[in-house]
């Protein structure tokens, strides 16, 4: 009897946390913060890290002798008053702007963002590269574990 309830209350909890990982995490200023879970991918790259090389620099620790998988979470928020785009999406990791995404992406994540109410969206993070040796250097790049599904109006 005491392993079936047992059983029932892990079944309860694994139900609520996969109810929960697309809810929201935060209201933020009039918005909502929600989590997208991702699928363990890490296939959707971001543009713009060539000039923000210091802030992934010091949040990985500094170069190192090996390429850099920084695992971390992303925080996505749109920047309405960009200058070269209404609908850039900044990438943010430890309170350190890293780049965008890119423009088509970035189109759809403000369109589910308006469609939803979403003022941002915190996905897991992969920060690679950034090796040095005594020939040279590499740049750290930035992939996100971001479904592109999720940033449907419906999803």
């Amino acid at each position: 009897m005491v392993w079936i309830l047992v059983a029932v209350a892990a079944a309860i909890l694994i139900f609520v946390v996969v109810q929960n990982q697309r809810r929201p995490v935060a209201a933020v200023g009039g918005g909502l913060t929600v989590r997208f879970p991702g699928d363990g991918d890490y296939e959707t790259d971001i543009v713009g890290e060539s000039n923000y090389q210091t802030d992934l620099e010091a949040i990985c620790g500094g170069r190192s002798k090996e390429s850099h998988e920084f695992e971390c979470e992303a925080m996505l928020r749109r920047e309405p008053d960009n200058p070269y785009d209404p609908n850039a999406v900044c990438v943010w990791v430890q309170d350190r702007r890293v780049g965008y995404l890119a423009r088509p992406l970035a189109a759809a994540f403000s369109q589910m963002a308006a469609a939803r109410g979403v003022t941002a969206v915190v996905c897991d993070a992969l920060i690679v590269g950034g090796w040095r040796d005594a020939k040279g250097e590499s740049h750290f790049g930035v992939k996100l574990d971001l479904v592109e599904d999720d940033l449907d109006d419906e999803g």
